[in-house]
């Protein structure tokens, strides 16, 4: 018996020094060219419509580079979109907008007055404002909005929907492009667990598609560890990234966007060359925090100019977080079976070697791809 398992352990050796190189050779490179080519990824957008009368008013945020996109313009994405380059479209920004937007109410469809585009957050961003009219007071309200799900379906738009009857948050996706709300005269009190779903939904997301992300959690899940202390990694990691959140979120702290998501590669790339060396993953809590706290700059940058504050700052950031923790754990719940039995591979030394190295390739051209734009 032992001789056997000797033999099928030296026949399971063989082929995965045969098939694990390719096999890691091609997720990185699937993960590369996910980062360098392909459809546009576009950036978290926002919605707030505005309901008096027979009148409901309009408001997106956008990215500026992702609106220059979607009319084919040309524009530097290491740059801010100048105005004029909107001013000079103005045509077209207004039919592509309003070929994907659409409010009604009780009565039928509400007609649209003039487009403006205001330039935000020093041309990284966009306002576009739309005043729509009903033909009666309006006393349910339904919105559709379609803006980039034609090359980027996983784009999502965070909404408010201000009445006399108080506020309602909202989330559009591809699959829940458009929404009815009742809309009420008489104050109501807000719903806690509807303003706190959507944000925590939000955050999950942001950490399952998130890729520069999930490579640092691989890089940091990668040593042989028990299972407490891979909550314990995640866990530092929430705890630190929440602190630079919340200060960045209340303005206490900013940086340059380019040299965060730099830092985050470049995270990415330190953890992977530790692995060369390290042989056990306890204790990793501690690089997870103190990385962590770059990363938190990170989420808040795919947050910020959104006006995602008000009455329900704090329980929007705290559902953000604890929507990030709760992606993490569900990683972590996933990928615990297959680590354990990856451990206990005779090749599990050389694939982690081959893994990590993989990974420094990748963070490194993601680092330098980043300082330079």
């Amino acid at each position: 018996m032992p001789a056997r398992k000797h033999k099928g352990g030296r026949l399971t050796g063989r082929l995965a020094a045969r098939f694990v190189p390719g096999v890691l050779a091609t997720l990185a490179a699937a993960l590369l060219f996910s980062q360098t080519a392909g459809a546009h990824r576009t950036s978290l957008g926002a919605v707030r419509l505005s309901v008096a009368g027979d009148v409901a008013d309009l408001r997106l945020t956008l990215s500026a580079h992702d609106l220059a996109f979607a009319l084919g313009l040309p524009v530097d994405p290491t740059k801010a979109v100048p105005q004029s380059l909107f001013s000079a479209n103005a045509d077209a920004l207004a039919r592509y907008v309003m070929q994907r937007l659409a409010v009604s109410s009780q009565s039928g469809s509400c007609q649209s007055g003039e487009l403006r585009a205001l330039p935000l957050g020093g041309g990284d961003m966009i306002a576009v404002e739309l005043a729509y009219r009903c033909a009666a007071p309006i006393q349910n309200v339904t919105i559709r909005y379609l803006l980039f799900f034609e090359f980027d379906p996983r784009h999502r738009a965070v909404g408010e929907l201000r009445h006399g009857g108080g506020t309602e948050p909202f989330l559009f996706e591809a699959a829940f492009s458009e929404l009815t709300f009742v809309v009420d005269s008489s104050p109501q009190s807000s719903n806690w667990f509807e303003t706190f779903w959507p944000i925590v939904l939000l955050g999950v997301e942001h950490i399952l598609f998130g890729f520069d992300h999930l490579l640092f959690l691989l890089a940091l899940l990668m040593l042989p560890a028990r299972p407490l202390a891979l909550v314990a990694t995640v866990t530092g990691f929430t705890l630190a990234h929440s602190i630079t959140l919340a200060f960045a979120w209340f303005d206490l702290i900013s940086a340059p966007g380019r040299l965060v998501e730099a830092a985050i590669a470049a995270s990415i790339a330190f953890v992977a060359l530790e692995n060369l060396f390290r042989k056990t993953g306890a204790r990793r809590w501690i690089e997870a925090g103190g990385f962590g706290l770059i990363h938190g700059l990170g989420f808040y940058g795919s947050l910020k100019a959104l006006n995602l504050a008000g009455a329900g700052l704090v329980t929007r950031l705290v559902g953000f977080n604890l929507g990030v923790e709760l992606g993490q754990l569900l990683i972590v719940a996933v990928a615990i079976a297959p680590l354990l039995a990856w451990w206990r591979q005779s090749w599990y030394a050389r694939s982690a070697k081959i893994l990590s190295i993989g990974l420094i390739a990748i963070a490194l051209f993601w680092t330098v791809d980043r300082v330079a734009g």
